[in-house]
């Protein structure tokens, strides 16, 4: 194996690890909040994160992976460029911060969700003086991955010592905030000790580099953003007692969020090869093997998800968050088309048409703001979730197209074999669904009866990313 893949071997380990452990310290809190806060106080906690989202892409827009990509091109002037960055993104997370207090005082009535959002507004400037750019820059992956599992494990700690009912509703959003900003203070200090220093610095040349090379980047990030909050910013503002509606979509869609980790796991895993692919019959070959991994892990994903959503929000919440099954249910569907769209865009950007993937999701965004519009008067968190899957099924076609007029190729036929496997595989256990530990059973042998078929059938093979990630 060559030094720059045995590179990417580790990178994506330390990568993997980190997404798994951080995000299952993050699952564990998050699922305690939700038990502890109860359905009106998690909902606060989803509104509030859901508005401070924007402000944070304000500040970032596209410069984390601008940032990256300069410091890993030109390691001679990391210094320069972190100086130029900071000094830019810490200029920005004050305008934002205080257009945020205006925005909270004219518009916001309920005293409760103005000290949320005031007090998870502090992310903004943990998120501006965060350096996990530039280790990723020059990869040193290890410290993002020591970074992300210590920001989970100090939220953790404190969220269970010291969050104990829906009384300590703002301390707990204090804790959260003051984990991250402990954190990226951290991170600086490490940067400042080990890699260089920082002098914060007015250049408005620099600026304008920065802004030209970030925007770009940024829009993609934005429309992504908004797709994934937008659903509950509108339900705080289209519904007068919006706290328990949030609520039961918040946590629905954090247990739907963890399950689409994977997706970023794979992507991370072909995104290089995908990039380094030349000619029309390399990339075509390429993108068959990288879409059945992400079509055969999606799949799998949303079956569990749909058949056993009643067991796992009966088992992970209380009582109060039984409108979250019927949730979960419906985003099984969003999971499947979610993987599957990230296969297509992550795809479109590796052979530089991230254009297209930026006007395709404007497309899919101005659905989702549209028919939430429509039903969250009427239908409250369900109407938001359709909306969703409806707007994800929307990029799903307009990426289609787009992929379709590069390979000139349709990959229908996986999908559906696919989700042919998924149909024979779950099968069997539906007949365990009778208390905890035959449900338990059930999504254990549906994961070994999917993995035997699709390996045995020769439709996919786990060494067939092992060899890709060799040559």
């Amino acid at each position: 194996m060559s030094s720059s893949n045995r590179k990417l071997l580790e990178n994506l380990s330390f990568q993997s690890i980190a997404e798994f452990a951080g995000k299952g310290l993050q699952a564990i809190y998050t699922i305690y909040l939700a038990n502890v806060l109860g359905t009106e106080g998690y909902g606060v906690f989803g509104f509030a994160t859901s508005i401070i989202s924007y402000f944070i892409l304000f500040v970032s827009f596209g410069m984390d992976v601008y940032g990256s990509r300069e410091v890993a091109t030109n390691k001679d002037n990391v210094e320069i460029n972190v100086s130029n960055i900071l000094s830019l993104r810490l200029l920005l997370s004050v305008i934002a911060y205080v257009i945020l207090i205006a925005i909270v005082y004219f518009f916001i009535d309920e005293l409760i969700v103005q000290y949320a959002i005031l007090i998870l507004g502090i992310n903004i400037f943990s998120n501006a003086i965060l350096l996990s750019w530039v280790f990723q820059g020059l990869e040193k992956m290890g410290i993002i991955a020591v970074r992300t599992i210590f920001v989970s494990g100090l939220s953790l700690t404190l969220v269970v010592l010291f969050v104990k009912s829906s009384d300590d509703t703002l301390l707990a959003f204090g804790i959260l905030s003051f984990s991250l900003l402990i954190n990226s203070i951290l991170m600086t200090v490490y940067y400042l000790k080990k890699i260089g220093k920082i002098k914060l610095s007015y250049n408005s040349e620099n600026w304008k580099r920065i802004a030209k090379g970030s925007i770009p980047i940024g829009l993609f990030s934005v429309m992504v953003s908004i797709m994934n909050n937008i659903d509950l910013s509108l339900i705080g503002i289209l519904l007068t007692d919006f706290k328990y509606e949030a609520g039961i979509y918040n946590a629905a869609y954090k247990i739907v969020f963890l399950a689409i980790v994977p997706s970023i796991i794979i992507q991370n895993a072909f995104f290089p090869q995908l990039s380094r692919a030349e000619g029309l019959e390399n990339r075509v070959n390429l993108f068959g093997k990288y879409s059945k991994a992400i079509h055969v892990i999606g799949a799998l994903t949303a079956y569990i998800t749909y058949f056993y959503s009643d067991f796992l929000i009966s088992t992970l919440l209380n009582s109060d968050y039984q409108g979250s099954i019927v949730l979960m249910k419906l985003f099984a569907f969003s999971i499947f088309i979610v993987f599957i769209n990230v296969s297509l865009s992550s795809t479109l950007v590796a052979w530089k048409m991230e254009k297209l993937v930026v006007y395709a999701t404007i497309y899919a965004v101005i659905m989702n703001i549209l028919i939430d519009i429509l039903l969250i008067p009427i239908y409250g968190a369900y109407g938001a979730t359709i909306a969703t899957i409806l707007a994800e099924f929307t990029l799903l076609i307009a990426l289609s197209i787009n992929l379709f007029k590069v390979t000139r190729k349709i990959y229908f036929t996986n999908i559906l074999i696919v989700v042919i496997i998924g149909a024979v595989a779950i099968i069997p256990s539906l007949f365990l669904i009778n208390d905890n530990y035959g449900q338990l059973v059930g999504i254990i042998s549906t994961v070994i009866l999917f993995i035997l078929i699709t390996h045995y059938s020769g439709f996919f093979r786990i060494l067939d990313i092992k060899k890709i990630l060799r040559t």
